[in-house]
Formats: structure tokens, sequence, C-alpha cells
């Protein structure tokens, strides 16, 4: 896997820190959110692969302490429990939106803006569970989150952190502005009356 599997390890753990006892619920709720990319947005797949790594990296899986509740082995079993519980929901359904590095922004040169969200970029950042990032030299102060929707458009959210500063949503150019609003609401649970197309899209 491209990356540590403790971030990963880290963020299923995260889920057990309140729970006084590993129950076949929490196993469940655990496997069904990164199969539907909700509070483990990065998927199925990369904490299924993060999992077999980690139990077999020999090392501390609880390596930030989160769980003094509970020992190794049983913090083993519950990865073992997500596991077997995240192959009993194959075959995984595609996401609805994947996020896209910061990067992405650059090939953005024709970015068109379709809508402003009235929401900070706090709220669309738990919203879409993303991390906006700097935009670049060209837009000093402002920050981006790049996604690309399951129906296949690439959309760009553009914000500052400033109070009362909205998010825009901007696209490439191609295609309906409209239906790409829809597409995006619908794939991020972003509340429809909280965005406002921009009339003068062309």
């Amino acid at each position: 896997m491209t990356q540590d599997w403790r971030g990963p390890i880290n963020a299923l753990l995260y889920g057990l820190i309140y729970a006084p006892e590993i129950t076949d619920e929490v196993v469940a709720g655990c496997a069904e959110a990164a199969v539907n990319y909700t509070v483990l947005g990065d998927g199925p797949a990369v904490y299924y692969e993060a999992i077999h790594e980690a139990l077999s990296s020999g090392e501390r899986l609880d390596s930030l302490g989160q769980l003094p509740q509970f020992s190794e082995a049983q913090v083993a079993g519950f990865l073992r429990a997500v596991a077997t519980q995240l192959d009993a929901l194959r075959p995984w359904p595609e996401p609805k939106f994947r996020r896209l590095p910061a990067a992405t922004w650059a090939t953005f040169t024709n970015a068109v803006p379709i809508a402003r969200m009235n929401a900070s970029i706090l709220r669309v950042r738990n919203i879409v569970r993303g991390v906006f990032e700097p935009a670049g030299d060209a837009q000093p102060g402002r920050y981006v989150l790049m996604l690309k929707l399951a129906t296949g458009e690439t959309v760009a959210l553009l914000g500052s952190t400033g109070r009362g500063e909205g998010v825009t949503l901007l696209t490439d150019g191609a295609g309906d502005a409209a239906e790409i609003i829809d597409h995006f609401t619908a794939a991020t649970g972003f509340p429809a009356d909280e965005i406002t197309k921009i009339s003068s899209n062309s």
C-alpha cells in the first residue's frame, strides 16, 4: 500500500475510544462506514489492506494509546473481525466521489465558477470529509479541495478561512452547470438549499 498502515488503523481504532466493549454491532458499524465512505472516508480497500499489513507487522497496533480499556489481543481481534466483515460485504460499491490531490487544481486552467456554497470551509470539509489545501501562489489565502464525482465530472471547491467567507464550486468548463450541481449534492450529501447557481456561468 502506498501509505503507512498506521493512519487507516488509527482511524479505525478511533471508533472504539468510547466503546466499553467490542460487539458485533461495533464491528459491523466500522465495516459499513468504510464500505460506504462515510466516517471512514478512504474506502474499504484501504482499510482492508491496512489491517492485514498491521497484523503482520508485529508492531503495536494501538500506537497512539487511544484504547487503554482494551488489550493488544482484543485490538487485533477487532481488526480481524472488521476484515472478515469487509469480506462479507463484497463486492464493494464504487464511491460516489473521490478526493483528488490538490495539485489537480493546476490543471484547471479554464476553471469556471458555477455555484456559491453558503457554508464555511470547515462545514464543507466536515460534509465531504476532505482537507482543503493551499491553492498556490496565484491564489494567496485561498484553499482548494478537488473531487472526482462518480458521474465523471471533476470539480474544485475554493474558499478562504476569513469570517463569513463561503466556498465556490468550480468546474473545468465542460458540462451543464445545473446538472453538475445536482450530481455534486447527490454525491456528497451537501444540502441543495445551501448552494446557489451562479447565473452568469457560460
